[in-house]
């Protein structure tokens, strides 16, 4: 992705309308640009990609995006399938394909995350049972997945002026950092400044961030667990701190957490309803600063 600024002629091309639609529809405000010193129209790339999706403009040429990704055909029923045999096979071309595809077709990540990517990587997890050789397809599996979120991200408009924080990562000794960083593109999505501390993050560290970005939302993403009692202790001693900050727990774990019903601790089972109870959150903080 190295294309951060097109013209009009380049995104025209890519989506297959003429110069002067794009300049016309730019004139009407459907499409934002920006000036060069000498008067001519530059698109940013995330602002590119919001308009694709949008309005719903088939790609015809994604590599005129800087994105040099082939955009893969619609018939998205078996889309989970097909990552899956992408990312067993280590190969990146097709995943990028399917998953950005996908995206500049109008998934949102949340979905994207809750259906394809968490659907071959809940197969690819099951391969360590075959030894050495099936862990390591996990590891280079989850490896380019957290490569196909981050370009996820990348194509996300950036966070406006005042948007609110959020951060999170996850427990100190779970290092999957693959679902903290969905939880991360998730939010983005959302319109969230969100700051991901990855995998293995302790309760010191997270304080510490805490202080130096004070957060209007904070997560604790959870796929594995060896004592459930010490955790909820730690996770409510945690929401004791915070106050009336949300802690969001999320994870394959959830379920084995005896949590109770402290009010400010919110058990999200999926990224679609971590986005909706994020977006709740975002009105609330906007209202408390009018």
């Amino acid at each position: 992705m190295t294309n951060p600024y097109l013209s009009p002629k380049e995104l025209a091309q890519a989506i297959g309308v003429s110069e002067s639609s794009l300049k016309r529809w730019a004139d009407d405000g459907k499409l934002s640009v920006s000036r060069t010193a000498g008067g001519h129209r530059r698109i940013a790339l995330q602002e590119a990609v919001r308009f694709v999706r949008a309005g719903g403009h088939p790609l015809r040429d994604a590599g005129v995006l800087g994105l040099a990704v082939p955009v893969a055909p619609d018939g998205e029923d078996d889309l989970g399938e097909q990552l899956f045999d992408a990312l067993r096979e280590c190969d990146t071309v097709q995943g990028r394909a399917l998953v950005l595809g996908a995206f500049l077709r109008g998934r949102s990540c949340a979905s994207l995350c809750d259906g394809p990517i968490r659907t071959a990587m809940e197969r690819i997890s099951a391969l360590w049972r075959q030894g050495p050789e099936g862990i390591a397809i996990e590891h280079l599996a989850t490896s380019m997945c957290l490569n196909l979120v981050g370009q996820l991200r990348i194509l996300l408009p950036d966070a406006a002026s005042g948007s609110p924080v959020c951060l999170g990562g996850c427990l100190e000794g779970d290092g999957h950092a693959l679902p903290s960083a969905m939880i991360a593109t998730a939010l983005t999505e959302c319109g969230w400044r969100a700051l991901d501390l990855g995998g293995s993050t302790s309760q010191a560290v997270l304080t510490a961030a805490i202080a130096r970005h004070p957060p209007v939302l904070v997560w604790r993403s959870i796929t594995v667990i060896s004592d459930a009692a010490a955790t909820a202790r730690e996770l409510r001693a945690l929401a004791n701190e915070l106050g009336r900050i949300p802690l969001v727990v999320t994870g394959r774990a959830l379920d084995d957490l005896p949590l109770g019903d402290q009010v400010n601790i919110h058990p999200v089972a999926s990224m679609a309803e971590l986005a909706s109870f994020a977006r709740g959150v975002a009105c609330t903080a906007r209202r408390r600063m009018r």
